[in-house]
């Protein structure tokens, strides 16, 4: 019997970025069940719907995404920061959290 695909929220503000994310966790077994561009509407997505877990650009539009992976622990739900810079300060709740980096050239 075949599991279902695991629901993943994807914040990213990039559009391009975002679709070929999509893309490549389709072609890995995962269902996209919502995408965000922006804090507010990444935040609406966490009250509104459900899914397994999250993967949340760090910067979205000049925002820190942090207030959204708060709100992720606090629903006990994993999530994975993803960045280009490599020397950023993570509050505590995102601290434990895992990390993927741009093998791009450094932007901090």
């Amino acid at each position: 019997m075949m599991r279902p695909a695991p629901d993943l929220l994807v914040v990213e503000d990039e559009d391009l970025i975002r679709v070929l994310l999509e893309d490549m966790l389709d072609e890995l077994g995962f269902s996209v069940t919502a995408t965000a561009g922006s804090i507010s509407e990444a935040k609406r997505e966490v009250e509104a719907r459900r899914f397994s877990a999250a993967i949340l650009d760090v910067n979205v539009a000049g925002q820190e995404i942090f207030p959204v992976a708060d709100m992720l622990v606090d629903r006990g739900l994993p999530f994975m920061l993803v960045t280009g810079y490599v020397r950023l300060a993570y509050p505590n709740a995102s601290a434990a959290a895992p990390r993927c980096r741009s093998l791009s050239k450094s932007k901090g």
